[in-house]
């Protein structure tokens, strides 16, 4: 065999060597890209909000879920004093009754997402007697956090609220 012909098949197998190198190198890359693009789908999907309904909390009086959760915080649909058991029964009278079935509406709702009243960070109350309820409403609010520290709190007086409710709150809470 001269020296052309044995170089020719020197170079013609270093070229399927490299070629079966760089298809090695690119198929590596290729499944690290699509493995990263997996991941970060899945981190987008993971971040798009979630809503909930919960069986055992009151139908909603509207078009709405009773929770809806994004990046770890959980916001509570506003509850009224309705009774999880029957939406048509009578609403209780006095403010006291009617916040007191109002807290334990929305601990059914924190319950149905997996929390407790320890991960609610903020709460907002609606009243429609602003100046004749607030006392009353607050000692049955108190009676539901102490003697844990206190979530933030906007409390406001409205003109009305649906079903003639005295009392509407929310709440937005934090998973650990």
């Amino acid at each position: 065999m001269n020296v052309k012909m044995s170089r020719a098949i020197f170079a013609s197998k270093r070229r399927t060597w490299q070629t079966r190198a760089f298809l090695r190198a690119l198929t590596f890359r290729l499944f690290r890209f699509l493995t990263i693009r997996q991941a970060r789908q899945e981190e987008t999907m993971s971040q798009l909000p979630k809503f909930t309904m919960v069986d055992a909390a009151p139908a909603p009086v509207g078009p709405f879920s009773h929770a809806a959760e994004a990046d770890g915080w959980v916001f509570l649909t506003g509850q009224i004093p309705t009774d999880p058991n029957d939406d048509h029964a009578p609403l209780s009278e006095g403010v006291a009754a009617q916040t007191r079935r109002v807290m334990d509406n929305l601990i059914i709702v924190l319950n149905g997402v997996g929390l407790r009243l320890d991960n609610v960070v903020s709460v907002r109350i609606f009243l429609t007697e602003f100046k004749r309820d607030y006392d009353a409403m607050n000692a049955v609010y108190r009676s539901y956090f102490l003697p844990k520290p206190l979530p933030a709190r906007t409390c406001v007086g409205v003109t009305g609220l649906v079903r003639d409710a005295f009392v509407e709150i929310d709440f937005v809470a934090k998973r650990p």
